[in-house]
């Protein structure tokens, strides 16, 4: 695999030298990049839909026959419910990655061509004020590709966590589990699970923000408005 060094070395690629003026190559080199960029955007919310159909389809199921009366004769379905459902949502999270991944790589792509034809368009973004995150009505640079990959991984977790249980479930071994283990206080479960939520929230708002929330903090501490910009 040759490695592209450089922004020039990468513009060769396209013209057979490196020059400032605008070639035809360039022009649909960059038309066929935004089409494609397009393309993937498109294609990563359609299988979005796609995964979230089926591990909607496994919720309904696996709850629908965990309250059945006749889930004592059928417990095993239980297990190949869970695996169905943690599979989809495992395959949903790599899917995201790639996409992710694939949509990244015709971004860079818009990235080196656009300059010499239509300036740096893509590559300019507006700037968001600092206290924007603590209006809930205004626009925030969250990283709407990191919320669906954060909300799979969760699920990938918590299908994989009612696997197990189905597992106990199925084999009559949720009696055998330890005391300890087991907590019996309303209070202490319900402090749990708020905590547990808080918790989750806290990783979805912190690691699914833009790259643009850190590079607002870097800057100084001036009055902006909504004019003002910045390059990535």
């Amino acid at each position: 695999m040759d490695l592209i060094k450089d922004k020039e070395e990468y513009l060769e690629d396209f013209s057979g030298t490196a020059t400032s003026t605008v070639s035809t190559k360039h022009e649909e080199a960059l038309k066929t990049a935004l089409d494609t960029r397009k393309f993937e955007i498109e294609l990563y919310w359609k299988r979005a839909t796609y995964f979230w159909a089926f591990i909607a389809a496994s919720f309904t199921a696996y709850f629908v026959l965990l309250t059945s009366d006749k889930v004592e004769a059928h417990k095993y379905l239980t297990i190949i419910i869970s695996i169905i459902g943690y599979l989809f949502s495992l395959g949903w999270y790599l899917v995201n990655r790639g996409s992710k991944y694939w949509q990244e790589n015709w971004e860079r792509h818009v990235s080196n061509l656009e300059g010499k034809i239509q300036g740096p368009l893509f590559g300019i973004i507006k700037m968001p004020e600092r206290n924007y995150f603590w209006k809930p009505l205004k626009g925030y640079p969250y990283s709407v590709s990191k919320v669906n990959q954060f909300l799979s991984l969760i699920f990938t977790i918590f299908w994989f966590g009612i696997f197990i249980y189905s597992l106990l479930f199925s084999y009559d071994k949720l009696k055998a589990i330890p005391a300890w283990l087991v907590i019996n206080n309303t209070y202490v479960i319900f402090t749990l699970w708020i905590l547990g939520i808080i918790g989750v929230t806290f990783l979805i708002l912190k690691y699914t923000q833009s790259f643009i929330v850190k590079d607002v903090k870097d800057l100084s501490k001036e009055k902006r408005d909504e004019n003002i910009f910045c390059k990535k």
